[in-house]
């Protein structure tokens, strides 16, 4: 039996922008590292991109404690890939 390799994405809730921002600085709160780090605004797309979401990213500013903000883009990026996954921005 040959079994489908596709899943079917379930469908991203969607919430406004200001709702998502407060989501990913939830998220991103959640690493001490991250602390004084703050998400500040996210890019919209015009119309969903192949992988079904309408925003591609954030910017963040980073201010990580005095360290250099390089410590916390593997969260940063850890919690863009996932919010993708599950969130799109109401129109």
């Amino acid at each position: 039996m040959i079994e489908n390799c596709y899943k079917e994405t379930p469908a991203r809730k969607r919430v406004l922008k200001q709702e998502l921002l407060t989501l990913l600085n939830s998220k991103l709160s959640q690493y001490e590292e991250c602390e004084n780090c703050r998400f500040v605004s996210i890019l919209e797309l015009d119309e969903e991109n192949e992988d079904g979401c309408n925003w591609i990213g954030a910017n963040v500013k980073l201010i990580c404690s005095g360290e250099p903000s390089e410590k916390c883009r593997p969260f940063v990026s850890r919690i863009l890939s996932e919010a993708g996954k599950h969130y799109n921005i109401k129109k």
